[in-house]
């Protein structure tokens, strides 16, 4: 049984149910691990009625139970899902190609982020995820004419956030397909926006989606993936974890570049967040060098503010506990 002081660590800092760890093992492990994950983890949740995290990860289920050669009554409403999920994407990667040929057409360079992205790239089925938003970066000094060009086609501007900072705007359809322009992905890092895009831009993957348009390389996919989901308040997102898994099984992740960028933009925190979370519940491999480089790395007072730290992490929960209330005061009188 728990004591009130574990408890308290569990409720400061980023934690995972039972129930959601063994819901990613049954997702992420092959063979009698994910089946005995599988097995664990259907006795201890009502199927019909899980939460938004979980339901988030049914298609990567199926898809893993079918590899699995697991028999199960609930393999029927899993297929019906997966194929309601190909078919809702297909038509969001419609909307998206006509947004492409238009920034084509504008000679406005993007690239292809997140859910999609993944999807293209790693997982190679577009049933296996759901796109729950279609997102874009562009060059921050052409995110006007981006805006001009997306409302041409009948997207309605929603949100924005226009700081030198966080640049983003946030656009829906007629439908309710939502669609994220980012003019910067890092705005904790101390370089300029202009400048991230440049060195964004110079590690690119191409794509073909009826358009040839272009991806974050894998080592920045993974540090956009970890900055997203351990933002402060932000609650566990299995399926974004999952993805964090697959692009480190991707061969061509360079951990020293890796390492050298994310200290670049300062995602030291939600990075070791991720490489330890997929270490501890999915047996993810990373060289132990790695782990230990990021540990030597000091965190900026930003990253501590901004960033969830695991529970088991108490060092660093403590530390980003004082460090807080002190930078809320100095944000008050500057």
């Amino acid at each position: 049984m728990m004591n009130v002081k574990q408890l308290s660590y569990q409720r400061l800092g980023y934690h995972l149910s039972r129930e959601q760890k063994l819901l990613l093992q049954a997702v992420a492990l092959q063979g009698q691990p994910g089946i005995s994950a599988w097995e664990q983890w259907q006795k201890l949740v009502d199927l019909e009625n899980l939460d938004f995290a979980s339901n988030a990860l049914l298609c990567q289920l199926y898809r893993n139970l079918t590899v699995n050669q697991v028999q199960h009554q609930y393999l029927t409403r899993l297929k019906g899902i997966y194929k309601r999920n190909w078919y809702g994407n297909q038509l969001k990667l419609q909307k998206l190609q006509t947004v492409l040929i238009a920034f084509e057409s504008h000679s406005l360079e993007v690239l292809v982020l997140d859910e999609i992205a993944l999807i293209e790239q790693y997982y190679q089925d577009r049933g296996s995820r759901p796109i729950h938003q279609l997102n874009l970066l562009i060059y921050p000094e052409v995110m006007e004419q981006g805006r001009l060009t997306l409302q041409q086609l009948g997207w309605k501007l929603v949100m924005k956030g226009v700081s030198a900072e966080d640049l983003w705007l946030q656009f829906q359809d007629d439908s309710g397909v939502q669609l994220c322009l980012w003019g910067n992905l890092f705005h904790y890092s101390p370089f300029p926006s202009v400048l991230i895009a440049k060195q964004l831009w110079n590690e690119t993957s191409a794509c073909n989606l009826g358009v040839n348009t272009a991806i974050l390389s894998p080592n920045n996919l993974l540090l956009r993936l970890s900055s997203r989901i351990f933002q402060r308040g932000q609650k566990p997102q299995l399926g974004m974890l999952l993805d964090g898994m697959t692009i480190c099984q991707n061969e061509s992740i360079n951990w020293i570049e890796l390492i050298a960028q994310a200290q670049s933009y300062q995602v030291i925190l939600p990075l070791r967040n991720m490489l330890l979370l997929l270490q501890q519940v999915c047996q993810l491999e990373v060289p132990p060098w790695a782990i230990s480089a990021l540990y030597q790395i000091p965190l900026s007072n930003r990253e501590l503010v901004a960033y969830q730290i695991l529970a088991t992490n108490r060092k660093t929960l403590l530390k980003s506990w004082l460090i807080r209330p002190l930078t809320k005061l100095k944000a008050a009188f500057a």
